[in-house]
């Protein structure tokens, strides 16, 4: 099996950041998040904003994917493939705002 050279991975990654932008910008909000947790995670005193993010955000990685595979297997252009992505921004945001939070719930434990 052969390493697939720097230039090769270079430009797949490019590619696959032209093509899927939504889907690693929610990749990356999810893991910041985690990040954030887990290194400063003693000091902050309500985890729920923080992991409904981090939820919406492991939500967002399918979704936009569907949505970009959708968009380009039916031949969208660009405004229409955006505005589908808008669509499921909108919808992540939905269901953050329908999320528990401390004052909304009786379980106050985080696992």
């Amino acid at each position: 099996m052969k390493i697939p050279s720097l230039a090769y991975l270079g430009q797949h990654a490019k590619e696959s950041l032209t093509r899927f932008p939504f889907v690693l910008i929610s990749s990356l909000i999810g893991v910041c998040i985690g990040i954030y947790l887990i290194e400063v995670g003693k000091g902050v005193v309500n985890f729920f904003p923080f992991l409904n993010i981090m939820l919406c955000a492991g939500l967002g990685i399918p979704l936009y994917f569907c949505a970009t595979t959708f968009a380009d297997n039916s031949g969208f252009g660009f405004k229409k493939k955006f505005g589908l992505n808008a669509l499921s921004t909108i919808i992540l945001v939905l269901i953050y705002f329908t999320l528990p939070n401390v004052d909304s719930t009786q379980n106050t434990s985080v696992p």
